[in-house]
């Protein structure tokens, strides 16, 4: 999919995003009768957040089910904002903005990360957080190369997005660096949706 073609179907989204993030139900402000009914309970009354998730989690699902992986992992990338923030609402910066990228790499590692790749996955929540602001930011599909140190190492992530169904996780000497390694992280984009919307399915039955 090329550039032009993913900001058509991402731009169909940022409005319903948006209103759904505001806690507003854009199904009922179309006159929608679709088939999804949602159980409010007072908690749910009191707290509009956590209603209009179960619209998002339905709607990543429906996309992935319709093979449009793009617009459904642009989706699917918002849910760590929407409930990191209400899960960690603690952590803000002295001025009482949020920790943005902490908040989200947070509730990834805790809700997702585990069942997503296990233990040994190196696509973690801050490596999310940099595709969540590659793919919503810039229309890329992609994100930088991360240096770490491991085990007195020298350490460089390749990440790639596939739609192909090829994902795994390689390590190997680095092509340019002597003595260095390079770890490749392929990861599929519906896997990566469907393991986000089950993240917030788990997150909502607590």
């Amino acid at each position: 999919m090329n550039l032009s073609a993913f900001l058509t179907l991402a731009l169909r989204f940022v409005r319903p995003i948006e209103t759904l993030m505001r806690g507003q139900t854009p199904r009922q402000n179309a006159g929608y009768n679709g088939p999804m009914e949602i159980q409010t309970t007072q908690k749910f009354n009191d707290d509009l957040t956590l209603i209009p998730m179960r619209h998002i989690i339905h709607d990543v699902r429906a996309c992935i089910d319709a093979n449009i992986s793009v617009a459904g992992l642009a989706l699917a990338l918002t849910i760590p904002d929407v409930l990191g923030q209400k899960m960690y609402p603690g952590m803000v910066y002295r001025d009482g903005d949020r920790k943005v990228h902490a908040q989200y790499a947070r509730w990834f590692d805790a809700y997702v990360a585990s069942d997503f790749g296990g233990k040994d996955c190196w696509f973690d929540g801050d490596m999310c957080y940099e595709l969540r602001c590659s793919i919503l930011h810039s229309g890329k599909a992609d994100i930088a190369y991360r240096h770490e140190r491991r085990g007195g190492v020298d350490c460089d992530f390749e990440f790639a997005l596939v739609d192909d169904g090829r994902q795994f996780h390689k390590e190997g000497p680095h092509p340019t660096k002597k003595g260095a390694r390079l770890c490749q992280v392929h990861i599929n984009a519906d896997l990566l949706a469907g393991a986000l919307a089950d993240g917030a399915e788990r997150c909502l039955q607590q």
